[in-house]
């Protein structure tokens, strides 16, 4: 896990802060940059796998019905 997390700091991805807590334990925080990343990720992933089994007038319904029941969580 150490090297991926290095991997992922080199990239700027992600950055390693001190638990203020605890000194002994460190958070992972993701970066603007990382987030950008893991949202497009996301993207294409649910597009491939989920998506890809609806029709173009059922994925405009879905996401019809997405927005409504959004509007309550604003």
């Amino acid at each position: 896990m150490t090297n991926r997390i290095d991997r992922l700091v080199e990239r700027g991805l992600v950055t390693r802060r001190t638990d203020p807590n605890d000194g002994r334990g460190i958070f992972v925080v993701m970066n603007p940059d990382g987030l950008i990343r893991v949202d497009a990720a996301i993207t294409r992933l649910v597009d491939a796998e989920l998506l890809s089994t609806l029709t173009a007038s059922e994925r405009e319904r879905l996401a019809s019905l997405l927005r409504k029941l959004s509007l309550d969580f604003d």
